[in-house]
């Protein structure tokens, strides 16, 4: 079973926050922000930020 990965400007985009504090996060969470980052570290990314994953598909007008 493949996993979901993320690049880390990605990530910020679907959680809607700031690429450098997303990187930090992700390295305190033990992942590399230069490569592709885990479903399980988005995750713990996104529960610090009190967002909720997976991310809410966008609406579209």
């Amino acid at each position: 079973m493949a996993t979901q990965t993320y690049q880390l400007a990605e990530l910020a985009r679907l959680l809607r926050w700031n690429v450098a504090h997303c990187k930090v996060m992700v390295k305190q969470l033990g992942g590399d922000p230069g490569g592709p980052i885990s479903e399980d570290v988005a995750s713990k990314v996104a529960g610090r930020i009190r967002r909720p994953w997976p991310p809410q598909a966008e609406a579209t007008v």
